[in-house]
C-alpha cells in the first residue's frame, strides 16, 4: 500500500491506495479539482456539487453510447434491407429477362391473346413484383431520409 496526499479545493487529503495506483488516484483527484467551485461557504457543498458535476458528465457519456449502439443497430437493420431490395433487384432482372425472352420468341404479327401477357400488360408475376419492388424503394427512401426517419 502507498500514501499519497490529494488536494482539492485547497484542502490536503491523505489516504492510502494499492500499490502502482498512485498516478491513477492523483488524476481521479485532478478531475474532482476541475470540477470545483466555491459556490457556498460550505467545503462539503462544494465537493457535493463537483460530484454531481461529474456524474452529470458520466451520464452524458453513457447515453453517447446508448445513441452509438441505436445507431449501429438501425444500420445493420437497413442494411439488411437494402440487401433483401438487391436480391429483389435481381429476381425482377430475371423476371423481366424472362419476359422479353418469351416476347422475342413469340410469332411475328402476333397480337392480343397469340403475344406473350408482357405484351398486353397483364403479367400475373411482373406486376405483383414490380409493386413489391415500388414499395421496398420507398421504405429504404424513407428510412434513409431523415425527415421521415
Amino acid at each position: 500500500m502507498s500514501e499519497i496526499t490529494l488536494c482539492i479545493g485547497g484542502r490536503d487529503f491523505s489516504l492510502t491506495c494499492a500499490a502502482g495506483e498512485e498516478e491513477h488516484v492523483r488524476g481521479l483527484a485532478r478531475r474532482i479539482e476541475g470540477k470545483f467551485e466555491t459556490l457556498s461557504p460550505r467545503y462539503s457543498h462544494n465537493l457535493l456539487f463537483a460530484a454531481l458535476r461529474l456524474a452529470d458528465e458520466l451520464k452524458d457519456n453513457r447515453d453517447t453510447e446508448t445513441d452509438r449502439d441505436n445507431l449501429r443497430e438501425r444500420i445493420a437493420m437497413l442494411t439488411a434491407e437494402a440487401e433483401e431490395s438487391k436480391r429483389e433487384i435481381s429476381r425482377l432482372r430475371d423476371t423481366l429477362a424472362r419476359l422479353e425472352s418469351d416476347n422475342e420468341n413469340a410469332p411475328l404479327g402476333a397480337t392480343g391473346a397469340e403475344r406473350p401477357l408482357a405484351s398486353t400488360g397483364s403479367d400475373e408475376t411482373l406486376l405483383p413484383a414490380l409493386e413489391r419492388f415500388a414499395e421496398l424503394l420507398e421504405d429504404c427512401a424513407d428510412k434513409l431520409d431523415p425527415r421521415t426517419a
